[in-house]
């Protein structure tokens, strides 16, 4: 089980499952940190290598 934020391994106890309804479909459970943690940093512009 892994955390949906930080992309951390959890064990039972330190998970926490959140219901994540969906405004159209059924929705999705989802697997959090119980101590809010930090969101892993995403790329959201390309990276260029200055050729």
């Amino acid at each position: 089980m892994f955390c949906q934020r930080c992309d951390k391994p959890l064990k039972a106890d330190e998970a926490e499952k959140i219901d994540h309804h969906g405004a159209t479909g059924a929705g999705s459970t989802i697997t959090v940190c119980r101590i809010p943690c930090r969101p892993t940093p995403q790329q959201t512009a390309p990276y260029e290598t200055g050729r």
